[in-house]
């Protein structure tokens, strides 16, 4: 099942983005390995640019990641 974030940007339409786990995925560092269990180098925020308006920004944070 893919997993879906709805995030809104910042800009003056709001417009309402859409991310699956794989696009986020291109915007982070790679996982590594730590004793055998996979980790992923999760930054505090990610700051992309909105799909569908050239002012907006759309900020996902590392809690949003980890609920997906």
């Amino acid at each position: 099942m893919i997993k879906i974030i709805q995030v809104r940007c910042n800009g003056l339409s709001k417009c309402l983005n859409e991310f699956t786990e794989a696009e986020l995925e291109k915007y982070y560092k790679p996982t590594i390995m730590v004793r055998g269990q996979p980790k992923k180098n999760l930054p505090e925020r990610l700051v992309i640019s909105c799909r569908y308006c050239a002012e907006g920004k759309v900020i996902v944070t590392r809690k949003m990641i980890e609920e997906m």
